[in-house]
């Protein structure tokens, strides 16, 4: 994660599984708090683009012989930039504010 989050700061684009892995079972696989820590770490919050893509695995299937099958079908759903520049400002806000609070009273 340290080295996505690197190419985040550099203004690239990375592409991540939130299960952590490429689920090929098609199985539920419990999502990994990645995505969370990159977007509360990054130096330039970054946009979200969520996505979800099926039947790649029918064109290049995993398993030997490892060849393209052609006249198969493949689909990618987009959702929605998710923005996060507000919640990450006013987390800042707001810790700024706790730890102010909790340093002053520690002064007076």
């Amino acid at each position: 994660m340290n080295q996505v989050l690197d190419d985040l700061n550099k203004g690239d684009w990375v592409h991540i599984f939130p299960e952590g892995k490429v689920n090929e079972k098609k199985e539920y696989i419990r999502l990994k708090w990645g995505v969370g820590r990159l977007v509360a770490d990054a130096k330039i919050t970054p946009v979200v683009l969520p996505f979800y893509h099926y039947g790649f695995d029918d064109i290049l299937p995993n398993k030997q012989p490892y060849r393209p099958q052609m006249g198969q079908k493949a689909t990618i759903v987009f959702g929605e930039p998710i923005y996060f520049d507000d919640m990450v400002r006013n987390k800042l806000k707001e810790y700024a504010r706790s730890f102010h609070e909790d340093h002053v009273k520690q002064i007076k």
